[in-house]
């Protein structure tokens, strides 16, 4: 905090307070993302250094983190201590086990809602819940959907449960890697 000004402060506790436990994270690789070519060829105390001397765009970095945040499932955001009722179907992790995971889990849930953005060629943040059925947000427009139909190249599923499993079903077009 001793970066930003004060009204910045208040502006991004704001925006914070309101949201899930992944907007944080977010925020921090909307920082990293903007300030990585002045941090990419320094080293650690250099980097520092740079943390507390250059001045940061807080705006970029608030709509950066908006839009990180809007891109990324909310159960990838899941800490073992959090409770939260809004992610069906997802299990907790122990800190030892996501330790040594290479890349975040997802929930069931996010899973079909990220398929189902993908048939539809929409991103899934504008995809609503409503009595257990995944509708688009009302506030979509057919514009919007025209423009952010290059959001399903971006998608693939890895399915490491065992082939049996995999065989009995699985998401189409999904990958099956056992491990």
């Amino acid at each position: 905090s001793h970066v930003l000004p004060l009204d910045s402060i208040f502006h991004l506790w704001d925006t914070l307070i309101i949201a899930t436990p992944l907007l944080p994270m977010c925020f921090g690789v909307g920082i990293l993302t903007t300030m990585r070519l002045n941090m990419i060829d320094n080293d650690f105390n250099e980097c520092i250094g740079n943390f507390s001397t250059l001045e940061i765009d807080f705006t970029e970095c608030l709509s950066l983190a908006i839009s990180f945040y809007n891109k990324s499932p909310p159960s990838i955001g899941l800490r073992v201590s959090h409770d939260d009722c809004s992610l069906p179907n997802r299990t907790n992790i122990t800190y030892e086990e996501l330790r040594e995971e290479t890349s975040p889990r997802i929930s069931c849930y996010d899973a079909f809602r990220i398929k189902l953005s993908h048939e539809l060629l929409i991103p899934s943040h504008q995809l609503k819940e409503n009595n257990g059925n995944i509708q688009v947000s009302k506030e979509t427009s057919t514009d919007q959907l025209n423009e952010n139909s290059t959001y399903s190249n971006k998608i693939i599923f890895l399915d490491i449960r065992t082939k049996n499993e995999y065989l009995a079903s699985h998401i189409k077009d999904s990958i099956n890697i056992p491990i």
